[in-house]
């Protein structure tokens, strides 16, 4: 009789786990088969049962995915910096370079994407000085998600552009990296270079975009004076 309350509890968390995890993976069959608004009442359904429970980042990033892949961006994100949160903290393989496959990982990867296509939005609209910005948030949340030797290869090449002969050496280098199978399975490698390119264009259009108001402004201000000079207006 004393074990009943002790068997009682033990039949509760395990039907609690047992039923949170065949409810996980009836929601992902329906993100796998595209039924994204039935996965994400599903994922909306976890998050009340796992506020109290373990892993309360899973149903955060679960639904901040679906959320993104949708369309409804900016409230994806959200919900995906919520997991952020609340996903436990991956170790240090290198200083600033964190376990590349880990959970605190997979949500960055995620969030980086998110917030890639915030920066998107914003420069289709044509402003690209902010694109740029977000793009360099993106930029720096999936950083530490890097492969290691792909982080020391961009620091190579960034040191040695004022050295072509150097340069060309580690250009054949990071060739040979490239062709290795470790780095791209290391969707946090694919992500960066990406988002750097983006940047980089932003940044130029931004600077392009600025030359441009510059010249019009000249133009207005060699304008107003032509016209004060051939029809000066009389003075007080």
């Amino acid at each position: 009789w004393y074990s009943i309350p002790i068997l009682v509890i033990v039949l509760a968390v395990a039907a609690y786990l047992i039923g949170l995890s065949l409810w996980s993976r009836s929601s992902l069959s329906h993100w796998k088969a595209q039924e994204y608004d039935v996965a994400q009442t599903g994922y909306e359904g976890q998050m009340t049962w796992t506020k109290i429970g373990i892993e309360r980042w899973v149903a955060h990033y679960n639904r901040g995915t679906t959320l993104v892949r949708q369309g409804q961006t900016d409230e994806g994100v959200a919900e995906l910096r919520t997991a952020f949160d609340l996903v436990p903290k991956a170790t240090e393989v290198q200083p600033g370079r964190l376990e590349p496959f880990s959970y605190e990982c997979r949500v960055r990867v995620n969030l980086a994407i998110g917030i890639e296509i915030q920066g998107d939005v914003q420069a289709a609209a044509g402003a690209y000085a902010n694109a740029a910005t977000i793009y360099q948030e993106a930029e720096e949340t999936v950083a530490p998600c890097q492969t290691a030797s792909n982080s020391s290869q961009n620091q190579s090449d960034d040191q040695n552009q004022s050295d072509n002969k150097d340069q060309s050496s580690n250009q054949n280098q990071s060739g040979d990296q490239q062709q290795s199978g470790k780095q791209s399975d290391n969707p946090a490698d694919q992500n960066k270079e990406r988002v750097e390119d983006k940047k980089q264009k932003a940044e130029e259009q931004s600077q392009e975009q600025g030359d441009q108001q510059q010249d019009q402004q000249q133009d207005q201000q060699d304008k107003g004076s032509k016209d004060q000079q051939t029809n000066p207006s009389p003075s007080p």
